[in-house]
């Protein structure tokens, strides 16, 4: 069920719009987030309501997916399918590296600003390579990683139910207003639910990165020196990690919505990332989404078994 899942997306993509349930589980929250501001004025009272919003909205997408699967098999492939993201992370990621190969700064701008939250309208061309090689390093984990670890575990109600958190961090889960205090458990929540496949997702890519002879080494030094220094407990694992990988130097200033931002180095000594080790990141994402497959199906196995 997994592999065809995995294959699926492979070869078709994310081409529902706003029928993905993914994005239907996006409006949902976007309408509690409006009703929740309307009752809950104060911090302790928003910390409350995002508590009541995000078990809502997890209640209503597990319930309904144990419905769907129970329609048949090919539903839960579906779901399953509709759960993972490598196509679509890597088209946007070729989005970026294109038109950094040809010299279009503004095209590429245009295209790292779909995939990161941070303003783009200044970057230079390696801050847009860091830009896309940080999303490439923890979207390895949000959206193929996870998806895949969650549906070995629990099919795909789990997986759909991470993805309903995974969700929700990314659209309440700031600590800037107004959704710090809303979107404060939201967050904290996802931080535990990606725990073990971040941690995976590390581990795969140092295999993969062994394996195709990068620098394995200053990978392993990396993530035991800069990891926990990242301000979320899990992308420092695979940012550090593929920072060494490609001995480049990842973090520093962003700047979100107008405000300055400072994310601690990973590999602070180590030259600034170009078009070139995009490239190499997105290589290396295609490679480890399959060995994040084969660890997925023989959990799956083994978890059968057992039962």
């Amino acid at each position: 069920m997994i592999t065809g899942a995995f294959l699926l997306d492979l070869l078709i993509g994310d081409p529902f719009g706003r029928y993905h349930p993914v994005c239907l589980i996006g409006i949902l929250i976007d309408k509690l987030k409006d009703l929740a501001f309307k009752i809950f004025k104060t911090p302790t009272s928003l910390k409350a309501g995002g508590v009541v919003l995000a078990l809502i909205v997890i209640f209503i997408t597990y319930y309904v997916s144990v419905l769907l699967v129970s329609i048949g098999w090919w539903v839960e492939l579906l779901l399953l399918y509709f759960c993972i993201s490598i196509k679509s992370l890597t088209y946007h990621l070729k989005d970026v590296l294109d038109p950094l190969m040809h010299g279009d700064l503004d095209s590429a701008r245009k295209a790292v600003g779909k995939v990161v939250g941070r303003d783009v309208s200044r970057l230079n061309d390696s801050e847009v390579s860091r830009a896309g090689i940080e999303t490439a390093a923890e979207s390895f984990g949000d959206g193929i990683m996870a998806p895949l670890f969650f549906g070995a575990i629990g099919g795909a109600p789990l997986a759909m139910t991470y993805k309903a958190v995974n969700t929700l961090d990314s659209m309440i889960g700031y600590k800037f207003l107004p959704y710090r205090d809303l979107g404060y458990f939201s967050a904290k929540l996802d931080d535990v639910l990606n725990y073990i496949p971040a941690r995976l997702s590390a581990y795969i890519f140092l295999l993969v990165g062994r394996l195709k002879k990068l620098n394995y080494k200053k990978a392993v030094s990396l993530r035991k020196k800069d990891a926990s220094k990242h301000p979320s407990p899990n992308a420092g694992q695979s940012e550090s990690v593929v920072a060494g990988l490609l001995e480049v130097r990842l973090g520093g200033l962003n700047y979100y919505n107008g405000e300055e931002s400072f994310r601690a180095y990973m590999g602070e000594n180590q030259k600034l990332p170009g078009p070139h080790h995009l490239k190499s990141a997105i290589n290396l994402i295609n490679i480890s989404a399959w060995m994040a497959l084969l660890f997925s199906v023989v959990l799956s196995l083994i978890i059968n078994y057992l039962i």
